[in-house]
């Protein structure tokens, strides 16, 4: 049984520095589905819960009843006005950024409920009380749900993936998932891949592996981590 975490620091390698951002996420892109295939295989199910924004775990094959984005996406838009209580899907390209500048090049997006006020993504945005969160409620419920699913007889691996401490949600995730199945008598492994922010709860079945996502995924891979054994 696996449940993937990550945040927007490494898995998808998103940097504020756009074009090497850009670059590590192709090549983990192009390595991403075979851990798309590992979660697939589990017996249990897997669950992935992530801060990112950009929706490469989708792109990557990862079934969306599978995947809870706890901070939003920027392919989805809400009305600044919150004139609904919704949001809707603004498709692959939300809006034409300049890569030079980082401006916005095309026009600003409107609300499609014709209130007349502009739209904005709906993810959270630092401190933000202006969110709409009223959709992601089904996805927290079915994350939560996996988790407290699994037997205290089976075993529960967590491999979190570039989570800092800047914005700990995720990271504090992970070690509450341990805990929580820990407590009811189950066995838990948490894996830390994590090259910069290398702190970890004592426990003997809790891993800390210092190197980039993309190094350790490959080499996972090598040495047959992935197979269906």
């Amino acid at each position: 049984t696996t449940t993937t975490t990550t945040t927007t620091t490494t898995t998808t390698t998103t940097t504020t520095t756009a074009h090497a951002g850009c670059r590590c996420a192709q090549q983990q892109h192009q390595h991403q589905h075979r851990g798309c295939n590992h979660c697939q295989t589990r017996p249990l199910g897997y669950s992935v819960y992530t801060s990112n924004l950009d929706r490469l775990f989708f792109k990557a094959g990862f079934d969306k009843a599978h995947v809870f984005e706890c901070h939003g996406s920027i392919y989805e838009f809400q009305c600044l006005n919150k004139c609904q209580r919704g949001m809707w899907e603004c498709g692959d390209q939300p809006m034409a950024i300049d890569p030079e500048s980082m401006r916005l090049s095309s026009e600003l997006p409107q609300c499609i409920h014709g209130c007349g006020s502009i739209a904005r993504p709906c993810t959270k945005l630092a401190i933000d009380t202006e969110w709409i969160t009223d959709h992601l409620a089904p996805m927290e419920k079915s994350h939560n749900d996996f988790v407290t699913s699994i037997p205290a007889d089976k075993s529960l691996v967590v491999i979190e993936i570039g989570c800092g401490t800047q914005m700990p949600k995720v990271r504090n995730r992970s070690e509450a998932i341990m805990e929580e199945h820990r407590t009811k008598g189950g066995t838990g492994y948490l894996i830390r891949i994590n090259p910069f922010e290398t702190a970890l709860p004592q426990h003997p079945q809790n891993f800390l592996l210092p190197y980039g996502a993309l190094d350790i995924l490959l080499l996972l891979d090598q040495l047959g981590c992935c197979s269906n054994s």
